[in-house]
């Protein structure tokens, strides 16, 4: 029986059918359903339905015994339990149907017309059509849009829930809402952060990513690629205290100071009154003559009533002024 003679046969009538309820054409239609359900058994149908039509003809009543297993299909199949005939069709219920296990062919057609359908046009292929249009189709590993850039996955209104999928290769425009959590690597050419452009390395004009310069990169005072943090501005100073029950009968001091620069600035002053002390000093070693870039020596000439405090800042780096001679 098809889906069709299926859809025909769903009503139950639980009453015997009386001949007030056939007419000529509603016999004709009753044979050919009978022919349509077992169409190599065609004695058996006529047979049957010929006795159907006198039982109805006679003015009798037709009871289960016309629709016995024996009767239809020799013990196999008990097609119909009752009939009921409406105004302008056949309608019945199929009991007992065989079970369809697989539905092979080539080229088959499935859907609710040849608009709408899944067709099986392509070997190792399943085609889907809507609207008269294949939307999409799936091959071997491949579930994909007929057409490039053609269907799209969801709506502004209906979306999929969740995704899980290995890499994902995106052509046009990414609008996220929410946030995007990232663990491996973001990479990206360009870069812009609530409408400003954001560069891979900053400069003075534009915004952009930056690395920290390190003490001895602050030192030298040339580096203009990186930037300097409090922490390391403070390696172009140092401070020494100085005790001057310490001090020795030359009341000289030499301070250590690695600034690998000679362009240092020099202040002593002293640490109760907190006033500047004269002194001579030198970029030297304690012997007043030997050039360094690396140590300061400061003669006090007399020892300076309270202990003391150096100053010592590199200006390496430091712009160059100008100078006028009058």
């Amino acid at each position: 029986m098809t889906e069709n003679q299926t859809d025909q046969a769903n009503e139950i009538n639980t009453n015997p059918i009386t001949p007030a309820q056939f007419t000529t054409e509603e016999f004709e239609q009753l044979l050919d359903v009978y022919k349509r359900n077992d169409p190599t058994d065609k004695t058996g149908e006529k047979g049957l339905v010929s006795a159907l039509v006198s039982e109805i003809r006679a003015g009798k009543p037709f009871s289960d015994d016309y629709f016995s297993e024996e009767a239809l299909y020799s013990g196999k199949a008990k097609w119909l339990e009752t009939v009921e005939l409406g105004q302008d069709k056949l309608k019945g219920q199929r009991l007992n149907a065989p079970t369809i296990l697989s539905l092979l062919a080539t080229d088959i057609k499935i859907g609710e017309d040849d608009q709408t359908k899944i067709d099986f046009e392509t070997a190792d292929e399943i085609h889907f059509y809507a609207a008269n249009v294949e939307q999409v189709y799936l091959a071997d590993n491949i579930f994909g849009p007929q057409s490039d850039s053609d269907v799209d996955l969801g709506s502004s209104s209906v979306r999929w829930k969740d995704a899980y999928v290995d890499s994902i290769t995106v052509t046009g425009n990414a609008d996220i809402d929410g946030d995007v959590d990232v663990d491996g690597t973001l990479e990206t050419d360009a870069l812009t952060i609530a409408g400003t452009a954001i560069v891979a390395q900053a400069t003075a004009s534009a915004v952009g990513g930056v690395e920290l310069a390190t003490a001895a990169e602050v030192i030298t005072g040339t580096d203009a690629a990186r930037v300097v943090t409090a922490d390391t501005l403070s390696a172009k100073s140092v401070v020494c205290d100085i005790d001057v029950s310490s001090l020795t009968d030359s009341n000289i001091v030499t301070i250590t100071h690695n600034l690998g620069t000679a362009d240092i600035l020099v202040q002593v002053y002293d640490k109760t009154t907190e006033a500047n002390i004269m002194c001579d000093i030198a970029r030297t070693t304690d012997d007043f003559s030997t050039a360094s870039t690396s140590v300061v020596s400061i003669d006090f000439g007399t020892a300076p009533p309270n202990d003391c405090r150096a100053l010592i800042t590199s200006l390496a780096g430091a712009t160059a002024g100008s100078i006028a001679y009058t």
